[in-house]
């Protein structure tokens, strides 16, 4: 496949690999992604983002400004694309008010302060189990739609989505894009098995989802045990809630 002279190669295809060429290609560098699994393919579990239920929750500390920034530039690009309810819809995202209840003497993180409608609840309002209860307005968002959505916009702005075997090293994407003048690693899981990245602290987080319809559902609560439902425009996602169905 031809190239544009020096691409900026990107390895993985999920919300963050796309995500990634498309701010590369909004800065004017020729993209070329790499995936061994694209969106649309069949449901794998090696490519986490078509079945991921995904919901913007920073878990940055408080002292961690990186990480923060990062978050909040995050939230403010997928903010910006939920603005109208029924176009946001389309592409799977959807406002919600989130509702986090604390125990054992836990409080929010400073980030949540900066969300929209956020507000610490009173003695009066929060459960008897929670010390301490806070809400804001987040969003969720259905992969199913929005990688679509990701790959549409990517080749709009010219760039190149190229399929290719499961790559062991990120040497080997230098035999698909010899011409490359950097690579960006976005293959998550991946990580594990790439030859110059052994990253053995990347292991997936949940088991069994249970997928719900519940199109109601716009309102979303957490506790501090970290199992978090996902809610979307049309379904309700219980990941790793096996107690719940006994």
């Amino acid at each position: 496949m031809s190239h544009a002279l020096h691409p900026v190669v990107v390895l993985g295809a999920g919300c963050i690999g796309l995500t990634s060429a498309i701010r590369l290609r909004e800065r004017g560098f020729p993209v070329v992604v790499l995936g061994a699994h694209l969106p649309g393919d069949a449901l794998d579990a090696t490519y986490a983002s078509p079945i991921a239920g995904a919901h913007h929750l920073s878990f940055a500390d408080d002292d961690d400004w990186r990480q923060r920034s990062l978050d909040g530039s995050t939230f403010d690009v997928l903010w910006r694309e939920s603005e109208d309810a029924d176009a946001a819809a389309k592409i799977g995202l959807l406002r919600l008010v989130q509702t986090e209840f604390y125990s054992k003497g836990e409080k929010h993180i400073r980030f949540l302060e900066q969300l929209p409608n956020f507000r610490v609840h009173s003695r009066e309002e929060r459960p008897s189990f929670a010390d301490h209860c806070v809400s804001f307005t987040s969003l969720t968002i259905d992969p199913t739609f929005y990688l679509p959505h990701l790959v549409s916009r990517f080749l709009a702005l010219g760039g190149i989505i190229q399929r290719v075997p499961v790559l062991a090293s990120l040497e080997a994407a230098l035999h698909h894009v010899p011409n490359a003048t950097a690579l960006v690693n976005c293959t998550g899981l991946g990580s594990r098995d790439l030859k110059e990245v052994l990253d053995k602290t990347v292991h997936p987080v949940r088991g069994q989802v249970l997928l719900l319809d519940a199109p109601w559902a716009h309102d979303f609560a957490a506790g501090d045990d970290e199992r978090h439902p996902a809610s979307s425009p049309r379904d309700l996602s219980l990941p790793g809630l096996p107690s719940a169905l006994h």
